[in-house]
């Protein structure tokens, strides 16, 4: 790391030294107020992957505005570029196949679009398709709430022949009771049943409550129906039925009083449960269940149960990353993934049927090249919201895909395949390239198809501050090599 000193008003190109690699990439640490991170350019300042230089194109460099067009710095801020190189993993195919997102009709969004922050997509084996719940700035035109419409869109997708649909009327039906506006919510699939069940994140700006929401056209009542913005005792949990096209609301607060940021959730076909992590007020953590087994006859009365855990034995605390950690059940192992951000690992907690009891939490692999999440980033445990961690169980293995700061490659950018059953880390997929450039981009979305066998990303989420870059509208898709 070092700093470019450019010549004001002088275009002009500086040439670094890179080993031969497969592609190239370059940027800065960025510290414009309220921007943090790193960008693949500043605004008057880029790097060309090809000829593996900085070019500064003349423009006036003291400016360091927020306002999407901010000008270069001089000197800049500290730069960084690098060379791919291999070896890489053979089970991923590189490229990917790219699929391209349907773009607006009329103005009207046609799938997600833009960055698609937050989005939770699921694979469905009931009609093998992937559906997509919620999520940010990703449905511009269906619901014109100006602002970060999408989070109560149900979408369904098959990336086979890139068709969209919905799995219910964005606007809801008159008698229906909906959920809005959760931002990180918990999606997950019962098998069993064949629903969804849905529990609330973070309800932030968006739609604000169900006077808001009729006032945009909203038919169905929507819940928050206040506008409390911790709507502790306003957020009910839902079940949604694709047999019908309906939701169901219970009658269930999950929340942790301490905060009620509880956000990703995983189901146990197995015992039933429905699993939510959370930290407890001694930085412990908090595994939350509830109880399905009554679905059927008093769906109401379901009960909530939770346990805190000690990790200290095992040189971790506060592990879910400030509530953020996406988790996974390994029906076969009986046992739930989920991330620390803080002393970074995967760590797997016990289920019921395990042979060492229920509730007893191990490191399954260290990742020491992941950076602490909660002390080195500006963008901190959030980022864990955005991070792709998906469970490929045919294949015993996940798959993480890391970027702590403003979610642009770079040299803190990790992705890690962790075999389940070893603990052994090795590469994972290659990022994908963004389309304008060949340069690599970051995705805060995944999920696995297991139709035709592929890891499918996207979300690629603009860094307009800075770079006055759009999202590519593009889904990429790795096929598992045997």
């Amino acid at each position: 790391m070092a700093s470019i000193t450019f010549n004001e008003g002088v275009p002009s190109r500086v040439k670094v030294t890179l080993p031969v690699g497969d592609r190239y990439h370059g940027g800065f640490f960025c510290r414009i107020p309220k921007v943090y991170g790193y960008s693949d350019e500043i605004p008057g300042v880029t790097f060309d992957g090809n000829t593996r230089e900085f070019v500064y194109d003349g423009r006036p460099l003291s400016d360091n505005s927020y306002n999407g067009v901010s000008q270069a710095v001089n000197p800049s801020s500290f730069f960084w570029a690098g060379a791919e190189t291999g070896p890489h993993n053979p089970h991923w195919q590189f490229p990917p196949r790219t699929i391209n997102i349907p773009q607006a009709v009329g103005g009207v969004q046609q799938a997600i679009t833009g960055g698609c922050k937050h989005t939770r997509p699921r694979f469905c084996p009931r009609d093998n398709l992937i559906h997509i719940c919620g999520g940010d700035y990703s449905s511009a035109g269906i619901i014109k709430d100006g602002h970060q419409d999408g989070r109560m869109l149900l979408w369904n997708f098959d990336p086979v022949v890139n068709k969209w649909g919905f799995d219910y009327p964005p606007m809801g039906r008159a008698g229906d009771d909906i959920p809005l506006s959760p931002d990180a919510m918990g999606f997950a699939w019962d098998k069993s049943r064949e629903i969804w069940w849905i529990t609330y994140g973070d309800p932030r700006a968006g739609v604000q409550n169900d006077v808001h929401w009729k006032s945009l056209g909203g038919l169905a009542t929507a819940y928050p129906a206040s506008a409390l913005a911790w709507p502790i005792n306003d957020a009910p949990v839902f079940t949604f039925d694709p047999k019908v096209g309906k939701y169901n609301k219970l009658g269930i607060m999950p929340w942790n009083i301490m905060s009620p940021k509880t956000r990703e959730h995983a189901y146990d076909d197995t015992s039933k449960r429905l699993y939510k992590l959370d930290a407890s007020s001694t930085l412990d953590l908090r595994v939350r269940w509830l109880d399905t087994t009554n679905y059927e006859t008093d769906p109401l009365n379901m009960p909530w149960s939770m346990v805190d855990i000690s990790l200290s034995a095992i040189g971790h605390r506060y592990a879910t990353g400030y509530f953020e950690s996406p988790c996974h059940i390994d029906e076969v192992k009986r046992l739930l993934y989920f991330v620390d951000s803080r002393t970074p690992a995967v760590l797997a907690l016990t289920l019921p049927g395990h042979p060492s009891g229920e509730h007893k939490v191990s490191v399954l692999a260290p990742l020491p090249q992941m950076k602490n999440y909660a002390l080195d980033m500006p963008m901190g445990l959030l980022a864990m919201a955005s991070m792709p961690f998906v469970w490929i169980p045919e294949h015993r293995c996940l798959v993480m895909m890391v970027e702590p700061l403003y979610e642009q490659v770079g040299p803190w950018s990790n992705s890690f395949q962790i075999d389940v059953d070893t603990g052994v880390v090795s590469d994972g997929p290659r990022f994908p390239s963004k389309p304008a450039d060949g340069k690599p981009w970051f995705p805060n979305a995944a999920v696995w198809f297991p139709p035709t066998q592929e890891l499918i990303v996207y979300a690629f989420y603009p860094n307009s501050q800075l770079s006055g870059t759009q999202s590519p509208e593009t889904m990429h898709a790795y096929k598992w090599v045997d």
